[in-house]
């Protein structure tokens, strides 16, 4: 059974805290994805991080709601449909899961995946990665589906970008700090 409005708007302020605190990231993306599961019924759920030197998206975290995902660090940004929401900046609907990776398409058809929705992390106008939901419904995801994984998609990207901030933050500060 779908989450009622305020089960939704509890988890969206779920995603909304842990962005705000001062978890690491990995511990931060975590909370998303698994919250993420919920509040849209997705079987799995991926968060892939875009390499713009590597042309590749790495897989940062990734849920299942039974079984283990197959072990794919990183996947090539121009052939798949994540890398299509990276390159165009809009969500991505897929119903036909034959022109997905092999091991992906594979495990997918085990969680009885029957739908993919893969939506940009934007930052400042540029896709930082994507984060991706699986249905087990044909046509699993609609508009309002679409608005608020982007809105996820958002706050993903906010906690990103935080993570890459502090990153830089520290060693400003070592550098500031020699003599």
């Amino acid at each position: 059974m779908p989450p009622k409005n305020s089960e939704k708007l509890n988890l969206l302020y779920r995603i909304s805290q842990v962005v705000g605190s001062d978890l690491g990231l990995n511990d931060t993306l975590n909370v998303i994805v698994t919250t993420t599961m919920d509040l849209m019924l997705c079987k799995i759920v991926s968060i892939l991080l875009h390499d713009e030197e590597s042309g590749t998206l790495n897989v940062a975290v990734v849920r299942s709601a039974h079984g283990t995902p197959p072990d794919i660090a990183s996947v090539p940004a121009d052939k798949t449909v994540s890398g299509k929401a990276v390159k165009t900046g809009q969500p991505q609907l897929l119903t036909d899961l034959s022109v997905m990776a092999p091991a992906i398409r594979e495990f997918a058809r085990q969680e009885g995946v029957k739908s993919m929705l893969s939506v940009p992390m934007m930052i400042g106008g540029r896709a930082i990665g994507v984060i991706n939901g699986y249905s087990p419904q044909s046509a699993g995801f609609n508009k309002n589906d679409m608005k608020l994984f982007s809105l996820v998609a958002s706050q993903a990207a906010i906690a990103v970008e935080n993570a890459r901030m502090r990153v830089l933050k520290a060693a400003f500060r070592q550098i500031k700090a020699r003599p």
